[in-house]
């Protein structure tokens, strides 16, 4: 965002707002100015090491909990061990030093592979890297595996750029040093360990040290695009400690100079997100739940000190305010998106199986030790912090909303085990156990591994778990949960509402539908909604038949980030003057909506739904009727240019009929969309069923409808074999 482009957001706020947020700024900037120029010449790594060794928290595995995933579990491992990466539609990738990527829709970056860290670093960096393994090959960490755009890790982290380029995406080098593979070779090392497979375990050791030390050597802290985030510092903090757990959960050790290293990076880790959090007084997302999420793991796993013990108490009790800021009281998170639910679902989750893990030291503090906190950088204000969270992250409340929570992803999956896709989706995940070996396997970004881990935190009478998430899950809380008062997940019913969220999800024998209506999320920020009001999902015997189009990519292509979050991408109908809420031009408007669009839900029953907006010239009233083999829609909208967009699932097949109709024909199910009115063509379209994934479709746009526009999709029959 440049200059201009912030003073005039800036300008949108009132006086006093505009003098807080100056003076936050100027002490930012000064803070971070200090600690640059310290940065030219003193060493960043870190000077102190912690004495102690990291605490164990996972009881020892067992051969039955791996055995499932084994086979799984293995293929996966030898994947990273060759250093071959899925990374947000990046398939396959090997980011190892050399690499040439193929570039992204045309935009193809060749710049020289390096190692060279920035001088007050070299030293340190090269003494880490000698504890590497002969003939191990290193992993190039800044490199854009899609464009072949290269930042330098000799830039301070604060002054990394991003979105300043055609097609380069720093969310590539940001999803690879998450280190969310680790945990999963940790598990494979696990399952060979358990099973007799000594050599392999070892090697899998081997392995994971040699990543590990090969990221710390050549990623300093606060330099390079790698601690440019502290959402992707924590998340990658969380997922390295889990890892190493496994590894011990097993007996298995690591040489002295490794662990004294890790603990070093570990605390270096702790001390960046502390002093970089991203708090803002009016506005917190999953960004800032990401950074208690990780710094409650660094100080959970950290031996008990002044600091380690603030650390905890501050993410604990940050989690248990924010855990009820963030998802509203249908269970719903806050940001209007339903793929951002599942991420900022899991930030809690894991977190809330870790406190009831380390209760009693929790129950030893109390707010009063963050007076040691220092309180320097950017972060949460004393004022702010010493406000205690209503409920205890581990206490039964707690477990109830995410019951909730839960609740919500099990409404919203559709019969194909995917979720509506409503909002942004950047595939973002906090820890990904469960490995998918199948080279082929089809993108998931399903809910069913957050569903399955909640069920297995609430107890009750529940299934063994579906996934390895859910095992660690249950091996890292330990017993809890159970007996009298014990939280359920919501079953599935024929109807919901979630009123909150602003999403409407009908089920009968033959149909899946979702209508969304409501707000734009973020407290009306909307910075990851999309313009998407009065729109529908359809699934006719268990097919996708009308699918949201997705979002594909953020910053590296702003016209493409633009026309899927568009009105007219969407099912729902468009009209003067276009977008039924606007944003300012270029990267300043790429998170977030202006100009909102006022939406309301006059009626929503079983039998069905009447909502309208007023984001065009005049509002727009959609009507729908629940029938028991499909369902009946009246678009009124007096504003010009009236249009309806129908984008389809990449499988179904359309067929014109009479004017007004069409055969659609998917998995052996035929359906009947008839339009009373207007000119119907098939045109092509895209689909995102992921973040950076894109797949062609077809897209039925039904133009010059009347003012009063009734149509209507019906199931024909269902052809199996």
């Amino acid at each position: 965002m440049n200059g201009l482009m912030r003073i005039r957001r800036l300008l949108c706020h009132p006086p006093a707002e505009i003098v807080r947020r100056v003076a936050a700024f100027v002490l930012r900037n000064w803070a971070r100015l200090r600690l640059q120029a310290r940065d030219r010449f003193l060493p960043t790594f870190g000077s102190q090491v912690p004495v102690q060794p990291l605490q164990r928290l996972l009881p020892p595995l067992t051969a039955e909990m791996l055995a499932p995933w084994r086979q799984a579990l293995a293929i996966d491992a030898a994947r990273i061990r060759a250093h071959r990466f899925d990374l947000l539609g990046a398939w396959n990738v090997c980011p190892d030093l050399g690499c040439q990527p193929a570039g992204l829709e045309g935009h193809r970056y060749n710049a020289p592979a390096t190692t060279e860290i920035n001088p007050s670093n070299r030293r340190h960096g090269a003494r880490l890297r000698r504890l590497i393994s002969p003939g191990y090959q290193s992993i190039d960490w800044q490199l854009d595996l899609r464009s072949g755009y290269r930042w330098s890790v000799t830039t301070p982290s604060a002054q990394i750029r991003y979105g300043h380029l055609p097609g380069v995406d720093i969310k590539l080098p940001w999803e690879l040093a998450r280190m969310q593979h680790a945990p999963r070779l940790a598990l494979a090392a696990a399952a060979h360990r358990l099973a007799g497979e000594i050599e392999m375990s070892e090697a899998l050791r081997v392995e994971f040290q040699d990543q590990v030390l090969d990221f710390i050597s050549a990623n300093p802290p606060r330099f390079g695009v790698n601690w440019a985030c502290t959402m992707d510092v924590a998340i990658r903090v969380a997922n390295l400690l889990l890892a190493h757990d496994i590894f011990v959960a097993v007996g298995m050790g690591f040489a002295p100079g490794f662990d004294t290293e890790f603990r070093r990076s570990v605390q270096a880790h702790g001390r960046h997100i502390v002093t970089h959090l991203e708090w803002f007084p009016h506005l917190r997302s999953n960004h800032y739940l990401s950074n208690v999420a990780g710094l409650l793991f660094v100080a959970a796993y950290l031996a008990a000190s002044s600091e380690s013990d603030a650390w905890l108490v501050l993410a604990a009790n940050e989690l248990g305010k924010e855990m009820f800021q963030q998802f509203q009281a249908d269970g719903s998170n806050f940001e209007a998106s339903t793929s951002y639910h599942r991420l900022s679902a899991e930030l809690v989750l894991f977190p809330v199986a870790l406190a009831h893990r380390i209760g009693a030291r929790l129950e030893a503090l109390d707010l009063s030790i963050l007076e040691r906190l220092d309180g320097s950088g950017p972060g949460l204000l004393p004022a702010q912090r010493s406000v205690p969270a209503r409920w205890a992250l581990h206490s039964q409340e707690a477990l109830h909303q995410l019951a909730r929570m839960a609740g919500f992803s099990r409404a919203i999956t559709r019969p194909d085990g995917q979720v509506v896709q409503v909002g942004d989706n950047d595939s973002g995940r906090f820890f990904k156990l469960t490995p998918d070996a199948r080279p082929d396997a089809p993108w998931s970004d399903g809910h069913a591994v957050l569903i399955d881990c909640v069920a297995q935190l609430c107890k009750g009478d529940r299934p063994l778990p579906a996934s390895l998430d859910a095992w660690v899950i249950n091996a890292l809380a330990g017993d809890l949960g159970e007996g009298e008062g014990a939280p359920a997940i919501e079953p599935l019913a024929a109807f919901h509402a979630f009123d909150d969220f602003g999403l409407y999800v009908y089920r009968r024998p033959s149909l899946w539908l979702s209508v969304r209506c409501g707000q734009v999320g973020q407290l009306g920020n909307g910075g990851h909604a999309h313009n998407d009001q009065l729109s529908l999902e359809a699934c006719f015997a268990g097919e996708p038949f009308v699918l949201d189009p997705g979002t594909y990519l953020y910053t590296p292509l702003p016209e493409q980030r633009n026309a899927f979050r568009s009105t007219r991408a969407h099912a729902t109908l468009s009209a003067a003057p276009g977008e039924q809420s606007g944003w300012l031009e270029g990267a300043t408007g790429l998170f977030g909506l202006c100009r909102v669009a006022t939406s309301r839900v006059i009626q929503a029953t079983p039998e069905g739904f009447v909502g309208e907006h007023e984001g065009f010239a005049a509002p727009h009233r959609r009507s729908v009727a629940i029938r028991d083999d499909g369902f009946e829609v009246i678009d009124e909208c007096r504003a010009a240019a009236r249009e309806l967009a129908f984008p389809l699932s990449p499988r179904v097949q359309a067929q014109q009929q009479e004017e007004g109709g069409w055969l659609l024909s998917s998995g052996g199910i035929r359906v009947r969309l008839e339009v009373s009115g207007g000119r119907s063509t098939l045109e092509e379209g895209a689909f995102s069923s992921g973040y950076g994934c894109k797949s062609e479709t077809r897209v039925i746009r039904v133009r010059d409808i009347p003012e009063r526009c009734v149509w209507s999709m019906r199931l024909l029959e269902t052809v199996h074999g």
